[in-house]
């Protein structure tokens, strides 16, 4: 699955994406995820990202690392395999993904 061009992703996260599918180790990232206001809107917000994480997980066939749910940012950091984070960021929940950790200088 190619998601590189997506105009949702970081080109820096679609470099270390690559270089982590290189050398099999796994990576994190920041995903910004649809959220949809009302009442108890974070709980059901969080609920759903849980729910987006399972799919991910059955469709691919692994589980995520390691995730910090930052509900009232409607933001989510999450590390594992690229290929955990490549399905992830292309379901249509994720309006943007970056690197946890920016490019080294």
């Amino acid at each position: 699955m190619t998601i590189v061009n997506a105009p949702k992703v970081d080109p820096e996260l679609a470099r270390q994406l690559t270089a982590a599918e290189l050398s099999g180790h796994d990576i994190a990232c920041i995903v910004s995820v649809h959220h949809v206001p009302g009442p108890n809107g974070y709980a059901k917000w969080d609920s759903g990202v849980g729910d987006l994480l399972g799919r991910v997980g059955l469709a691919t066939g692994e589980q995520a690392e390691d995730v910090n749910v930052m509900a009232m940012m409607a933001t989510a950091y999450v590390s594992g395999s690229p290929a955990f984070l490549r399905s992830l960021i292309a379901s249509p929940e994720i309006l943007a993904a970056m690197p946890a950790i920016p490019a080294r200088f």
